[in-house]
């Protein structure tokens, strides 16, 4: 249905502009209003034709009462006619008394069934007059205008009311209908709609169970209350709470005779925060209820048994147990983890596999954690370096660790041991897949450096060859010429440093050479 709106001047000057004003002012309004509404000039018609009409419009009262459980009901503004004449347009006026409001404000009111009855696109527009009372238009737009429907719904009134009872009413104050040449046709008013309004809820009092009582499992106790009603109670139901109130899960009866007694015979649950509530019902569908006013205890106690990941407790969940009695556990650890803790009642027993509570009088919870295990690889280093992490390093089961070995300066990684096995003098090493612990250490020693000394004939240097010298350390050589030869030069890295006998290299901090040569004495 295409319901666009109009503008209030248009429609009201629409709705109640004078028939004898002729074709060509009915003619421009609709075309303001609607344009394309009236497409044909006619010959505007006399309300007079209409006389005999009987067409009535009623407003009619809804079945069912306004209350807590039906907040809003709905008003049938309807039409019945004996005149076949195509009706374009309706105009309903109506006012609303006896504590209704309407629901949801003008947009809630609903176009019906009737002009649209033909197919025709349709518009309905709808003016707060203020005071409780609304007007509403409805008109086929354009072509073809063959509404010749009897009876139909023009529009629907949704109503509401926060009066605690009552009758309100929907009366119709005005009603205009037209013909498709904007000609009236004759209408009249007809009944008004009662609303009935009952908004009160039963009074109820429960007076046992009120707290503190221990009624054990499988006894019978008698649930009783008063409930009261300004009209009356047509039933009640009862239910019970394990959680102090906060939420009622739990049927004992439901529909039954508001007999104030009800024999409950008392379920398999245990708790010590029980409570009952007894609800009651009018006939409007009002609902009013009262509770324990404390929590008592059905005669079972609840281990609550859970388990974290990697492992299991049986049983879990929750075992009920009588007064006094007692329960087993048996905590259980995934394959390659161990039990962490325990806790009973949030505090630790410890990393226990098996936990008995005995001679129970209260709840209990009993929850373990577990961990994977774990072993451990220690790491050392000797002097002059590190190796990262060291000591006692915990490693999962079926993880990796990798270690990083690093001299000092001016030191190198002599060699790594691994569970006492060398793998080199390596600077990382990773553990793979572990499943057992390990050892590895480290050691480390001092850079050195290569001196080469080398002598031409005629006589040596000491020490010769090549020197391996430690870092930052001095070296000393000796330069002796053979009898008949004397010492021509002495090279430090291809350097001469003279004809001289000695030469130390101090503070080494890399390789070197020295050369000495040699020349025969001259002859005397």
């Amino acid at each position: 249905m295409n319901t666009p709106r109009l503008s209030s001047a248009d429609r009201l000057d629409l709705v109640r502009s004078p028939i004898l004003k002729g074709v060509r002012a009915a003619l421009a309004l609709a075309g303001r209003a609607f344009q394309a509404a009236v497409a044909t000039t006619l010959v505007l018609l006399s309300s007079a034709a209409f006389a005999n009409a009987q067409t009535v419009i009623n407003a009619g009262s809804p079945s069912g009462t306004i209350s807590t459980a039906t907040p809003s009901l709905s008003v049938p503004v309807t039409i019945t006619r004996t005149d076949a004449t195509p009706n374009r347009l309706f105009h309903v006026t109506f006012q609303l008394s006896g504590g209704l409001t309407l629901t949801g404000g003008t947009a809630g009111i609903l176009e019906g069934n009737y002009l649209d009855s033909s197919g025709a696109t349709t518009v309905m527009n709808v003016m707060d007059n203020g005071g409780g009372s609304y007007s509403v238009d409805g008109t086929i737009l354009g072509a073809p205008c063959n509404n010749v429907a009897l009876t139909g719904t023009l529009f629907t009134i949704p109503v509401s009311s926060s009066d605690t009872s009552g009758t309100g009413t929907v009366t119709l104050t005005e009603t205009v209908l037209r013909d498709c040449d904007n000609a009236d046709l004759s209408s009249s008013v007809g009944t008004a709609a009662s609303v009935a309004i009952e908004n009160v809820l039963p009074v109820v009092t429960v007076s046992a169970p009120n707290g503190a009582e221990f009624w054990a499992v499988g006894s019978t106790h008698a649930i009783t209350w008063t409930a009261t009603d300004n009209v009356s109670v047509t039933d009640v139901d009862l239910a019970y709470s394990t959680d102090g109130g906060a939420t009622y899960p739990n049927a004992i009866a439901t529909g039954i005779a508001n007999s104030g007694s009800f024999a409950w015979t008392i379920p398999a649950v245990a708790s010590s925060q029980v409570r009952v509530r007894v609800t009651a019902h009018d006939p409007a569908g009002n609902a009013g209820a009262d509770a324990s006013d404390a929590d008592f205890t059905i005669g079972q106690w609840s281990l609550t048994a859970s388990s974290g990941a990697n492992g299991s407790i049986a049983p879990a969940g929750v075992t009920l147990v009588n007064d006094g009695g007692g329960q087993a556990y048996t905590i259980t650890p995934d394959a390659n983890h161990h039990v962490a803790d325990v806790l009973v009642d949030a505090v630790s027993v410890g990393a226990v596999t098996s936990y008995t509570f005995t001679n129970v009088t209260a709840n209990h919870t009993i929850s373990a954690s577990f961990a994977i295990d774990t072993y451990t690889i220690t790491a050392s280093a000797g002097a002059n370096g590190s190796i990262s992490p060291s000591g006692a390093v915990s490693v999962d089961h079926g993880a990796n660790q990798a270690f990083t070995i690093t001299p000092d300066a001016n030191y190198h990684v002599a060699d790594v041991l691994v569970d006492a096995v060398s793998v080199g003098a390596v600077t990382s090493y990773t553990f793979t897949n572990v499943t057992a612990s390990h050892t590895i250490s480290a050691s480390f020693a001092i850079d050195t450096y290569t001196i080469t000394a080398s002598a031409g004939a005629g006589g040596s240097i000491s020490p010769s060859g090549a020197v391996s010298v430690d870092h930052g350390a001095s070296q000393a050589f000796t330069i002796t010429a053979d009898s008949g030869f004397h010492t021509l030069d002495v090279l430090v890295d291809a350097v001469s440093v003279g004809a001289v006998s000695s030469y130390t290299f101090t503070n080494v901090t890399a390789g070197h050479t020295i050369a000495a040569s040699f020349e025969a004495n001259p002859s005397v």
